[in-house]
């Protein structure tokens, strides 16, 4: 499996088109992550946090009701 380091706005767009707050197919912007989903989902490849990007995170989660946390958790390895 392959990992890729992701940065903060990389994470919170990917968190919001799992969640529904961004529609993908309605952007051409944001229609290029389908693809990278899929690979998420399907555990091809890993997302690779590293610790001044889950700092980041941590110190905005209260504004996703922790959201954020809880995609790295499942779906994120941190280094």
């Amino acid at each position: 499996m392959k990992g890729y380091f992701v940065d903060t706005n990389i994470l919170i767009d990917i968190k919001k088109i799992m969640t529904g707050e961004i529609n993908a197919k309605a952007s051409r912007y944001y229609r290029h992550y389908e693809d990278l989903i899929d690979l998420i989902i399907n555990e091809e490849i890993q997302l690779l946090v590293v610790p001044t990007v889950l700092k980041e995170v941590k110190r905005g989660s209260h504004k996703d009701d922790f959201m954020t946390e809880r995609f790295i958790e499942k779906f994120c390895v941190v280094c």
